[in-house]
């Protein structure tokens, strides 16, 4: 898939998540509502991001999909144990555990617990 991403599209996109508006994640594989946000961080000011399918997408920048890593958290982790990230490895965000045990996203696995969500 290959799409242009303005930051026209993130403001609209962005205002509609921030009125708890779905959004259709722009990945033909992927239907699900109430995954697919924008977000904005110190490093990656405006993206979009689906957490059922994995699609990421920074503004001004080409498509990708990010790995999902699974783990037992032994911290309360509002994520479940699950984590997801662009690189080979992240951080757990609740314990600080490095993470590398890559899982299929929901869209891939009709066994998902993200399914029932």
């Amino acid at each position: 898939m290959d799409r242009e991403y303005t930051k026209e599209q993130w403001e609209q996109e962005r205002e509609l998540t921030l009125r708890d508006t779905p959004v259709k994640c722009p990945n033909p594989k992927c239907d699900k509502l109430r995954a697919y946000w924008t977000y904005t961080q110190k490093a990656v000011p405006m993206y979009c991001m689906c957490k059922f399918c994995g699609f990421w997408q920074a503004v001004g920048e080409k498509p990708k999909r990010c790995n999902m890593f699974y783990h037992e958290c032994p911290l309360p982790n509002p994520r479940k144990g699950y984590d997801w990230n662009a690189n080979d490895s992240c951080a757990c965000q609740t314990c600080g555990q490095i993470l590398t045990n890559k899982v299929k996203w929901p869209v891939d696995d009709p066994d998902h617990p993200f399914r029932k969500l």
